[in-house]
């Protein structure tokens, strides 16, 4: 029967062996130049060169496929340390290689085993080189590029520091995303916002104010157009129409009946007229 005392020694025994066994051990030692100079040595098998790697075959693009043969192959790629902490590895030269492979496939339908010779295309790195992976045309708008870090940093560090604590701070976006594990399907007709409520919400809701901008500029635009238009028309109804009353105008002038000429004042005249 163990006591209170045994009991908690047993506990701290277990906590510093818990401790003991997650944490890397290391003990500071006399730092000699000899010793640099092992160390330094030492960096050159770690140093930023071309080294094989296992890569994976993945034959997801093949329907009902179960097993790739075989599932892995060895190229060259870029790998290791730089001396800088900032900068990483990366491969400045690179091809594409073929590789065979059988892929096994199955039918459900039908219940048998089929073999087929694929060509997988993988990436073989050529030449590599220490520097920031990084670019400044890889930063949006929101962003800026610091050289020292290679890394796009956003604009908007208030908005970092608004943001609450239920939500989380997206650095690509530069925006205030809900977290994910609030994340989750909706309903037909609705969508998660992950944005400001957190919520699932009508899909006409989620598009917010710019949206309903620009629907309200579509409207008026589509109205001014309409008005313009029926204010064209009546102008040329309104030309039309005087056009053809001038014309009724002439064709009525025209046909007018000419007056007969007054006999009597014919012979009177031919009267005044002196004999020779």
């Amino acid at each position: 029967m163990l006591f209170m005392g045994d009991y908690i020694q047993f506990v701290l025994l277990i906590l510093v062996c818990s401790l003991r066994c997650s944490v890397t051990q290391y003990t500071f030692t006399q730092c000699t130049n000899d010793v640099q100079q092992r160390i330094y040595q030492s960096t050159l098998n770690a140093e930023c060169t071309l080294r094989y790697e296992t890569v994976n075959l993945n034959a997801g693009n093949f329907t009902n496929a179960v097993q790739t043969i075989p599932s892995q192959t060895v190229v060259k790629r870029c790998g290791g340390a730089c001396f800088s902490v900032s900068h990483s590895c990366y491969p400045t030269k690179s091809k594409m290689v073929q590789v065979e492979a059988l892929v096994v496939s199955t039918s459900f339908g039908e219940g048998y085993w089929k073999t087929q010779c694929a060509i997988f295309q993988v990436r073989e790195d050529e030449a590599c080189a220490c520097g920031c992976q990084v670019r400044p045309d890889d930063c949006h708008s929101l962003q800026y590029y610091q050289k020292e870090t290679c890394q796009c940093i956003c604009k908007n560090w208030k908005g970092r520091n608004s943001c609450v604590k239920d939500k989380v701070w997206d650095p690509r976006t530069c925006s205030c995303m809900c977290k994910p594990s609030s994340w989750r399907v909706c309903s037909t007709g609705y969508v998660y916002d992950a944005i400001d409520s957190c919520e699932c919400v009508q899909t006409y809701v989620i598009a917010g104010p710019p949206g309903l901008i620009i629907i309200i500029v579509a409207l008026v635009s589509s109205a001014s157009l309409l008005i313009i238009l029926f204010i064209i028309r009546n102008r040329s109804n309104k030309k039309s129409k005087s056009k053809h009353q001038l014309k009724d105008q002439s064709v009525e002038s025209l046909q007018e009946p000419i007056a007969p000429l007054d006999s009597s004042a014919l012979d009177s005249s031919y009267k005044r007229v002196p004999q020779c």
